[in-house]
């Protein structure tokens, strides 16, 4: 199965990587030519031969950024056997989201014991927005995350199987994990303390904490040396995580204490609880910079109400080691983002992705029993309800979210159908005075939508499912149970062809229009009626005689085709069609429940739940999918920090291999002052143009260029400008000079107009 759950998730996180984000941020771009430097020369651009930790001209303060080495000794692996692109220095996170999902299954195993919810824990991960997306990104924000999993596998195995040899191996995750990324340096002694917090509960003996310490010291030996020969880097490291605007200090003990002063832990705090914001977490993510065209939260809706059922049952058990580490997992990891100074960051904080997934499979594994008691009924209930709720907050700003409204209510509907058609006997259905109710019921309902009664309908469905449920358990003649399956399913049929069959009927005779529409919704709601009565009962009587493995099997895959079948349900414009398709979903919905519920022991709660939010999840992320490699990537290019790609590969496409004096960019719209040029390094690497490095210049002035130095060019350099008013009326100038000669105006993929390609030529 791990190898399967790997190949799925390498088919989905793996294509197309270089173009997928479609443009390098700037932490890409400096990870990449340090990798590129150390693939080639053993040495970072600083000259220091493989360094520990490395250092990045990203300035702030006046002091450089130091970045962890993992990642950046994983990209020059690559580097070694792929040319320098976008897709080779992006492809160890890619990797590495891979192995998450893995490691998550294995995680899974050791904590549930049950296949289907080790799957599903690797699913729901695989298939969570913001694990994917970065795992696209050559930045080391998700590098933690494999060495967290490989920590949680090794404690929950301990738990079962006491080696020491397994603390020594977690506390090793979490020393090398250090090296991940900054934050790490945070939350690996967090996770330290949390395994020794797991070794108190159970009482262990002191060795045991001294092996796991021995394991997490052991890769920090190292960093001792190169702290002490480069006293500056922890404050250097601080003063990049000032709050804007903080004065600049002596010292790192001064930065630390800016850092964790009272205003800051005030601030934190608040930026902390916005990390629990459902609309950040379940609607539409980030609303900072370019994160703000996401149409998906951090996770898909379905985990919101596994989170919900996860935390009441985690809380009814506080104690338990296993309630420990998760949930203290989940709580902490937004901590150090809080302290970095940006709302709902979760770049920073993606910590969070594997255990949210695991507490809610926590909340999948309490569908599990033996019985569907009273409380795990309401909790199927309030799970439901609270998908379905967030789908309809969720319409003004994701799309197809009615569609998920409506998959969202399958598996309510067909464990409310299971208790309707259970231990109704179909001889009874066709006694005249239940027909005849039927029909009256049938007649009364259209007539109640031609009066603009609807709600009433609803009503009157909602009080039926009651009195059916009620008269099943009652020593009641089976005729009466019978009659109130039958109007309950009646009513049901009649809500909704009412509500997705259009009858273009046309007149006949003196007949009034209104008496045939009647008629016909009323023969509509019948046939489905009859449909689904039939369907229903042909599986009830086929179950009787079928195992119960085969009964799941086949449940399983009919309850998520009538769920994609209802996400689907306007996809024809034909009413015949339309009318097809919704007998299609009644009839399904009632011949799963029949099947399904076989008898008063079985509870089919957990795999209900199970394939309703895999079903559902599915089908949110295959849209994310499908707009993250279209729409999502032409969103918001035109302001996209990178997006000078265009104008150098297309600058470098044309010129091929002929020699050009030289390479002017003016200081562009989205770069900082040397981002340009160091930009132009990347793509002059991988266009295979190395001789034009020396050759490239920035100018200084913010979205211009200085015309005297673009008139001191060689004839044959190329100029890179940021369309502007100011520019224009310099380029015409230069133009009817015979300076410069236009060559092309080039638009990001939003429309929005990005860069002049200009030659300099000779008069």
């Amino acid at each position: 199965m791990s190898t399967l759950l790997a190949l799925g998730a390498a088919a989905l996180y793996l294509p197309r990587l270089e173009d997928a984000p479609r443009y390098l941020v700037t932490d890409e771009v400096f990870s990449a030519l340090t990798a590129h430097s150390v693939a080639t020369t053993g040495r970072d651009p600083h000259g220091a031969f493989l360094p520990l930790y490395f250092q990045m001209d990203l300035p702030k303060g006046g002091r450089p950024m130091w970045f962890q080495p993992i990642l950046v000794y994983a990209m020059a692996t690559v580097l070694k056997v792929q040319p320098l692109s976008e897709g080779a220095i992006r492809l160890p996170m890619a990797i590495a989201g891979v192995v998450n999902v893995v490691l998550i299954y294995l995680v899974g195993r050791q904590l549930f014991g049950r296949e289907l919810l080790a799957v599903a824990a690797a699913v729901m991960l695989a298939l969570t927005p913001v694990h994917f997306m970065y795992s696209r990104y050559a930045m080391d924000f998700q590098a933690p995350l494999p060495f967290v999993l490989g920590w949680l596998l090794c404690v929950m195995t301990y738990l079962k199987t006491p080696n020491p040899r397994l603390l020594f191996a977690a506390g090793l995750m979490l020393g090398v994990g250090i090296y991940s990324y900054i934050a790490a340096v945070a939350l690996m002694p967090l996770y330290l303390v949390l395994t020794c917090i797991v070794l108190a509960l159970r009482h262990e003996r002191a060795g045991r904490y001294a092996i796991l310490a021995a394991g997490f010291a052991l890769p920090l030996l190292p960093s001792i040396p190169v702290l002490l020969n480069h006293p500056t880097l922890l404050r250097d490291v601080a003063a990049h995580y000032q709050p804007d605007g903080a004065p600049a200090t002596a010292g790192a003990a001064d930065s630390f204490a800016t850092l964790f002063s009272s205003e800051s832990v005030a601030d934190a705090l608040s930026l902390y609880a916005r990390f629990w914001n459902p609309r950040f977490l379940f609607i539409d993510g980030p609303l900072r910079s370019t994160d703000a065209t996401w149409l998906v939260g951090v996770f898909l809706l379905p985990l919101a109400g596994l989170l919900l059922v996860g935390v009441v049952r985690a809380l009814g058990r506080p104690l338990a080691p296993v309630t420990v580490v998760l949930m203290a997992g989940l709580v902490t990891a937004p901590i150090p983002a809080s302290f970095a100074g940006q709302a709902e960051a979760i770049r920073r904080a993606l910590e969070l992705v594997p255990f949210a997934v695991l507490v809610g499979i926590v909340g999948l594994e309490a569908f599990w029993a033996t019985k569907a008691s009273a409380a795990r009924i309401v909790a199927f209930a309030a799970f439901w309800a609270l998908v379905i709720a967030l789908a309809v907050a969720s319409h003004g700003h994701v799309p197809q979210a009615q569609a998920y409204v409506r998959a969202a209510t399958v598996p309510l509907a067909v464990a409310m159908l299971a208790l309707v058609v259970d231990r109704v006997d179909a001889a009874y259905l066709g006694r005249p005075r239940v027909l005849i109710a039927v029909l009256i019921a049938l007649a009364v309902v259209q007539a109640a939508y031609y009066l603009g009664a609807g709600l009433l309908v609803s009503l009157a469905l909602a009080g039926l499912f009651a009195a059916t449920a009620w008269l099943r358990r009652q020593a009641t003649a089976p005729e009466h149970v019978a009659m109130a399956a039958a109007l309950f399913l009646g009513v049901l049929s009649s809500e909704l062809t009412f509500h997705y069959v259009d009858y273009p009927i046309p007149r006949l005779g003196p007949i009034p229009a209104t008496v045939l529409v009647l008629t016909v919704r009323m023969a509509a709601a019948a046939l489905v009626l009859a449909s689904a009565c039939a369907i229903a009962w042909a599986a009830r009587s086929r179950a009787d005689r079928t195992n119960a493995e085969a009964i799941a099997s086949v449940a399983v895959v009919a309850a998520l085709g009538v769920q994609v079948a209802y996400f689907y349900v306007d996809v024809f414009t034909n009413p015949v069609l339309r009318f097809l398709h919704v007998a299609v979903i009644v009839a399904g919905a009632a011949g799963v429940a029949a099947w399904w519920k076989t008898d008063e022991s079985t509870n089919r709660l957990g795999p209900l739940t199970a394939v309703g939010l895999l079903g559902l999840a599915a089908l949110q992320f295959g849209y994310f999918y499908k707009d993250y490699f279209t729409s999502f990537q032409a969103r918001g290019s035109g302001a996209a920090v990178g997006n000078v790609r265009l104008a150098l590969e297309t600058t470098l496409d044309r010129v091929g291999d002929r020699p050009v004096p030289g390479i002017y960019l003016a200081r562009l719209r989205n770069e900082s002052p040397g981002l340009g040029a160091t930009y132009a390094k990347f793509y002059l690497l991988k266009k295979h143009r190395p001789d034009l490095v020396d050759r490239t210049a920035e100018g200084d002035e913010y979205m211009g260029f200085e015309a005297d130095r673009v008139a001191a060019l060689p004839p044959g350099s190329l100029v890179i400008v940021n369309p502007s008013t100011r520019n224009e009326q310099t380029i015409d100038r230069m133009s009817a000079a015979g300076d410069l000669r236009r060559d092309q105006l080039l638009k990001a993929p939003d429309g929005t107009p990005m860069f002049w390609i200009l030659e300099r030529t000779s008069r």
